[in-house]
């Protein structure tokens, strides 16, 4: 996350996206882009959901348990918004579009020249994927 952090702020720094007007008016987005990133954010919530389950040893879990969890859900929120505003805002005007890119915080790090933070990202990405796969085993396990 910090590496992302790093390459989103030397675009903000360096590029100087600034406020993008279309972003924010929402301009082009239609009902069923909304739906779909709808089943994305539902399904992320499995893993937060399962440190819930596997956090009943804590001292006071009642207390400690819906703190983590609203903490962490806004603070990855926070992020989540950050990382995709400054991506499209980066994005806009370039010679290739976010959706033909494989990688796009890999290309936003060359562009900043912190091409090394590419392959850190991709690492960290695989390893999010690898966690997200485990959580969502262990929710449809829990509920067989």
């Amino acid at each position: 996350m910090l590496a992302i952090l790093v390459v989103l702020a030397s675009w903000l720094i360096r590029g100087g996206v600034g406020v993008d007007r279309p972003q924010i008016a929402l301009e082009g987005v239609s009902f069923d882009q909304v739906r779909l990133g709808l089943v994305l954010a539902f399904f992320s919530f499995v893993g937060f959901e399962s440190a819930t389950v596997l956090g009943h040893e804590a001292r006071a879990p009642l207390r400690v348990i819906p703190r983590a969890v609203i903490t962490t859900v806004l603070a990855i929120g926070v992020f989540f918004v950050f990382s995709s505003y400054v991506s499209i805002a980066a994005f806009r005007g370039a010679s290739v579009t976010l959706d033909k890119v494989d990688a796009p915080l890999s290309w936003l790090a060359s562009g900043v020249g912190l091409g090394g933070f590419g392959p850190i990202i991709a690492i960290g990405v695989a390893a999010s994927f690898f966690a997200s796969t485990l959580a969502s085993i262990d929710a449809g396990a829990r509920v067989i």
